[in-house]
């Protein structure tokens, strides 16, 4: 008795114990060398002539969504900015896209997102860059603007095959900061009177910055319980918000006109801690 013959499905679609067709679909990016990988079941009735073109469909889909070709032509920084944002939205968080858009929008595109990407030269990210540091952004700030500036240049040069123009292409020059000074006993006298005239709320916080040199967030997060009011002039306050590298809390001595002041607010202030 003859056997019958099973007909042989091609490579990527294979026929499951219960009659369906199973497909899988892998490709490589050619430049990127990226690997993408999707499969699908298809459902009861269908033929392997329709099994083979669902294949086909699958890795034409898979394909279309590749880096573009090298034959396509490059748009400008701006336009391509735009498909590298809605790029990077499934990938990071919204803190960070919304970074990258006020990058883009505030500092990078109106320098430099009108030119087109085959166009860009050393020369044009160098002119950039002393826009940056001559501009009145904090040092911080000029680097994360140079930062997202060379991703997206990269990454369209990656995408289009061009050469990449920011190479050993170094980033916004180190500034000094602002050296800080202590107030002067007239200046801290004239902040002190001028503090007084506030309310006690703000005339209190104002004197605890002044005096005691929590930072404004601590100050801000003292309660009822962490002043040590023993006496105006043996006063303490124990801060346990620290925000210091230990991040321990530590224990501040109040100096007399600060602890008037913090004496004077809990005696008018609501029964809040």
């Amino acid at each position: 008795m003859a056997k019958t013959k099973t007909a042989k499905t091609p490579p990527g679609v294979k026929q499951l114990p219960d009659g369906r067709y199973r497909l899988l679909v892998t490709t490589t990016d050619p430049r990127t060398k990226r690997k993408s990988y999707t499969e699908r079941t298809l459902d009861h009735g269908t033929t392997l002539g329709q099994a083979v073109d669902a294949r086909a469909e699958l890795m034409a889909a898979l394909k279309a969504g590749q880096t573009p070709s090298r034959k396509e032509t490059p748009p400008t920084l701006g336009a391509y900015a735009r498909s590298w944002l809605e790029r990077h939205a499934e990938r990071v968080g919204i803190e960070t896209l919304r970074s990258y858009e006020h990058r883009l929008r505030l500092h990078i595109l109106p320098a430099i997102g009108g030119l087109p990407l085959a166009e860009i030269r050393r020369s044009d990210l160098e002119g950039f860059l002393t826009t940056l540091e001559r501009g009145k952004l904090a040092p911080r700030s000029q680097r994360k603007a140079w930062s997202v500036a060379l991703d997206v240049i990269r990454d369209a040069c990656v995408d289009f095959g061009l050469p990449d123009p920011s190479q050993r292409l170094g980033g916004p020059r180190a500034q000094p900061e602002p050296a800080g000074r202590a107030l002067s006993r007239e200046e801290l006298t004239a902040l002190t009177n001028a503090a007084l005239g506030l309310a006690f709320g703000a005339s209190a916080y104002v004197l605890v910055l002044a005096y005691t040199g929590l930072r404004r967030s601590e100050a801000a997060c003292l309660r009822r319980e962490d002043l040590d009011l023993a006496s105006l002039d043996d006063a303490w306050l124990t801060v346990s918000r620290s925000k210091t590298r230990a991040g321990k809390g530590r224990r501040v001595p109040v100096p007399r006109p600060c602890a008037e002041a913090l004496e004077r607010h809990l005696a008018t202030a609501p029964a809040s801690p």
